[in-house]
């Protein structure tokens, strides 16, 4: 979970920039039964960015939602150029929802589509990241039962300088490798939301499982550095790289917080790496 920069404003797809360009006549005539209203839903999303529970869907547009749905998958130039650049943030390293991948970049619509149509073109609502994060976990959830949101907003939740994402490794017959949510650095309902964030997206075992195969891909080199130099030229070289993944991805990036496990595992050091891990 980290911050990404929203897309300037001079970026944003607006409505009469659909009605200059070459949509069909259909879809232009959606967005013109939609113009009167769309400021006003806009502002209103701006204004409650901070807590986004509380936006409730604008009946005005139930009856376009399949229009302003076919606007969104449309092919035209104008849309796919849009599209791009949500997909081109420049802030943006990995998926901000799990920093796991982003090789195939999708776009969630973090007031799902199919609930929300009035957002479907609005840039801030747009958020580009991985598709299991998107499709699987996310998909067009947003509440819980209890009416409390479920999921971290990469743009308006600042968690910049915030630490939040522990790691612990444990070593028996096998590794064990536990992330949780927590820390000083936050409480109350920011504790939750991330902690709902990390539950609803199953990042438990998924960072167990990309953990796995971190491990699994410097074996080699590390036991030939511990045979070699010995276990404080190990430690060396791990704490090498936990320092340039802090740089890179910052605090609360899962090989950060891995690393620094690792860093703290006397026995995880001395060999426990040449285990099998516990999934």
């Amino acid at each position: 979970m980290y911050n990404i920069d929203r897309i300037e404003p001079a970026e944003h797809l607006e409505i009469e920039d659909l009605l200059a360009s070459r949509i069909s006549n259909e879809k232009k005539d959606c967005l013109r039964r939609c113009e009167a209203y769309y400021p006003g839903v806009i502002q209103n999303y701006f204004e409650n960015r901070n807590q986004l529970e509380v936006v409730q869907p604008s009946p005005q547009f139930n009856g376009e939602k399949e229009w302003l749905k076919k606007i969104y998958y449309s092919r035209s130039k104008i849309v796919r150029d849009f599209k791009g650049i949500i997909k081109a943030n420049e802030s943006l390293t990995t998926c901000p929802y799990c920093q796991i991948d982003l090789e195939q970049p999708s776009i969630d619509h973090f007031l799902a589509l199919d609930n929300y149509p009035e957002f479907a073109i609005y840039a801030d609502n747009l958020i580009p990241s991985c598709t299991t994060c998107n499709s699987i976990q996310k998909g067009t959830h947003f509440l819980d039962e209890n009416g409390r949101r479920m999921f971290f907003n990469p743009y308006f939740d600042d968690v910049r300088e915030k630490s939040f994402l522990s790691c612990i490794i444990a070593v028996g017959a096998t590794v064990e490798v536990n992330f949780t949510i927590g820390g000083n650095d936050i409480t109350g309902r920011e504790l939750e939301l991330l902690q709902n964030h990390f539950l609803y997206m199953n990042l438990a075992k998924r960072y167990r499982k990309v953990s796995q195969k971190f491990v699994k891909s410097r074996v080699t080199r590390w036991e030939r550095i511990l045979n070699d130099f010995g276990m404080d030229r190990l430690r060396g070289e791990i704490e090498n790289e936990y320092n340039n993944n802090l740089t890179d991805y910052g605090t609360n990036y899962w090989q950060t917080a891995l690393l620094r496990a690792a860093l703290l595992s006397e026995p995880f050091c001395n060999r426990g790496f040449l285990l099998a891990f516990h999934i």
